[in-house]
């Protein structure tokens, strides 16, 4: 009976110690980059107005890691619409309507609230343009703008 026993303790300890061992493995878990860490920063930024709807909250041109991208703060917010994209426009105020080669589309707006992020392309002359908007392609209509000034 003894030798029953042990035989099955001895399978059993031969059988669960491999499926163990990986649940035992100390596993290192990266620490995320903080905003210190990465190589990034701020070229240039600006607050929100309304123009034909309420708008608010700031939005900024940052570089990280050789990259450019629009940034639009935590406290942004707007009104719901159709077709709402992010755009860089020429004008330091854009107006209502724009014209076609006054803008560059970045991106289909992400939320009416809260922090979003949109990539500028690297051919992008940012000397080109004044303001960041959010603009409702369908009806041609400007729902907020941010004057972006140079931080530098």
């Amino acid at each position: 009976m003894k030798s029953l026993v042990f035989s099955a303790i001895s399978a059993f300890i031969v059988i669960a110690a491999p499926v163990s061992l990986p649940v035992l493995a100390k596993t290192s878990i990266p620490e995320p980059v903080s905003h210190k860490q990465a190589n990034r920063s701020t070229l240039r930024s600006g607050t929100f107005e309304a123009v034909e709807h309420p708008t608010q909250g700031s939005a900024r041109i940052i570089v990280e890691n050789g990259r450019r991208y629009l940034e639009i703060s935590q406290d942004f917010r707007t009104d719901e619409g159709p077709d709402l994209f992010v755009v860089l426009h020429r004008s330091t105020s854009p107006g209502l309507h724009f014209n076609e080669g006054d803008y560059l589309t970045l991106g289909a707006l992400q939320s009416t609230m809260g922090v979003q992020r949109y990539e500028i392309p690297n051919n992008v002359n940012l000397s080109d343009y004044n303001s960041a908007a959010v603009w409702c392609r369908q009806f041609n209509a400007t729902f907020g703008a941010a004057t972006l000034n140079s931080v530098m």
